[in-house]
């Protein structure tokens, strides 16, 4: 993108690179863009240049994991929730790589801060006041940014939260109060112009591309990822260290207490209710 001009299609070198949408592509293009444009030698080959969109990425994560801790517990608390997530191992390791992910953790921190804000926005002590229109607005703009980073996965992630939320609770009406006619409006305003373009560009070879990868990766290891079930979740100990270790201790608790309204992010878990202590 840097070297050619061309904002809309993804190559790698001199071949067409489908594997996910644009979203990193973009901002890696305009960092090493601004960084020549400042004059900066060889931009386009400092790896460090590559690497600033993801850094930025974890950085923005820790801090919104303060900002969504926020809805849930005590001050106190949201800053060790934010402190856990930027000493993690994981997180320390992808904020320095030049990939995908810690800006992706960055739109799905988001999101949930905003479900957490309209979920427990309402009854059981807490102020009948729905989040404002930059909050809702912040939702679907987390969405859309997603999207361009990796596809369905942020949609994955929050629909099974709200699938389950519904499920627990036998309504979605709170789901209102995201504002979702505007919402998807804003939406897709700034995922479709790409697709579109895209689409224009390269007909149906970018979703098959993208199907089939997906697939791919479902059904065979990709990039020597291949692991038995399970690894992850044995993972987990040594890279979400040290949140792994107060996850582990909470766990039984947390269990115990599944059907309570607090647990559940309701509007009795917010700063200063009798349930937030716990």
């Amino acid at each position: 993108m840097v070297l050619s001009g061309d904002w809309v299609d993804i190559r790698f070198q001199e071949e067409v690179r489908y594997r996910k949408p644009v979203g990193i592509y973009w901002a890696q293009a305009a960092v090493v863009s601004a960084a020549a444009l400042l004059g900066l030698p060889n931009a386009t080959t400092s790896i460090w240049l590559y690497r600033v969109p993801p850094l930025s990425g974890a950085v923005g994560a820790m801090l919104l994991t303060y900002w969504t801790a926020l809805a849930l517990v005590s001050r106190r608390a949201a800053v060790l929730a934010a402190a856990m997530m930027a000493a993690s191992v994981l997180l320390g390791v992808e904020a320095r790589l030049a990939t995908t992910d810690a800006m992706l953790l960055l739109a799905v921190v988001a999101a949930m801060g905003t479900l957490a804000r309209a979920y427990g926005a309402g009854p059981e002590g807490a102020p009948a006041r729905a989040p404002g229109p930059r909050v809702a607005a912040t939702f679907w703009v987390a969405l859309a940014g997603g999207v361009l980073l990796e596809g369905p996965v942020i949609l994955v992630v929050v629909g099974l939260t709200v699938a389950t939320l519904a499920a627990a609770d036998r309504s979605v009406r709170w789901a209102a109060r995201l504002r979702p006619l505007a919402g998807i409006a804003t939406f897709a305003v700034l995922v479709l112009p790409w697709f579109l373009a895209i689409t224009r560009r390269a007909g149906d070879v970018f979703f098959e591309s993208m199907a089939k990868d997906a697939l791919a990766r479902a059904l065979v290891a990709r990039e020597a990822h291949g692991a038995p079930p399970g690894t992850y979740l044995l993972l987990f100990w040594a890279t979400f260290w040290p949140g792994a270790a107060v996850a582990g201790s909470a766990a039984p608790s947390v269990w115990a207490s599944r059907r309570e309204p607090a647990t559940r992010s309701r509007g009795s878990c917010r700063p200063g209710s009798s349930s937030s202590s716990r």
